[in-house]
């Protein structure tokens, strides 16, 4: 979620166009679902999202 925010600040003042909003919301997205499967999950959930054991 700091990489959107650092993406959405850079690309504010740089005035870039709609290209902008690409990495912005991939980052917020991955970000928020990493934030609300941690803090919900269980270590089994998580490593299933992962695909890890």
């Amino acid at each position: 979620m700091f990489l959107s925010g650092v993406s959405a600040v850079s690309a504010f003042y740089s005035e870039i166009s709609i290209g902008a909003l690409v990495p912005i919301i991939v980052f917020f997205t991955v970000g928020f679902v990493a934030v609300i499967v941690g803090s919900l999950g269980t270590n089994r959930a998580v490593a299933k999202v992962w695909g890890t054991k």
